[in-house]
């Protein structure tokens, strides 16, 4: 139920989704389910959640422990607001222990 709940989010911005996906994002234990939350959190940004969203994105991106998450957070992000999130690629693209995060990184920071 909760994947479904998550790949449905993201047609219209609304706040109270942002909050409760971020929250999943943050604090659930399953790093798949993390990983639909940045995916919802990017669609919800597209949408024009745009500040809320990549908020929340950024600090999944710069902190989560696990790569996979870090990676899906900077690539939903990016999806919707490229400008604001090269500055972090750039400096996950040079310190990031994980090679594809880096690469991730380095895509979005030199991309169009």
């Amino acid at each position: 139920v909760e994947r479904t709940a998550l790949a449905a989010i993201g047609s219209q911005p609304d706040h109270r989704a942002v909050v409760a996906v971020s929250r999943v994002l943050s604090a659930h234990e399953s790093w798949a389910m993390r990983v639909l939350a940045a995916q919802a959190l990017g669609r919800l940004g597209a949408a024009g959640a745009r500040a809320d969203a990549g908020g929340a994105l950024r600090k999944a991106a710069e902190h989560d422990p696990y790569a996979l998450i870090r990676e899906a957070s900077l690539r939903a992000w990016a999806s919707f607001d490229r400008e604001t999130a090269r500055p972090l690629a750039r400096t996950l693209a040079a310190t990031d222990a994980e090679p594809r995060v880096r690469e991730a990184a380095a895509q979005i920071a030199s991309g169009p």
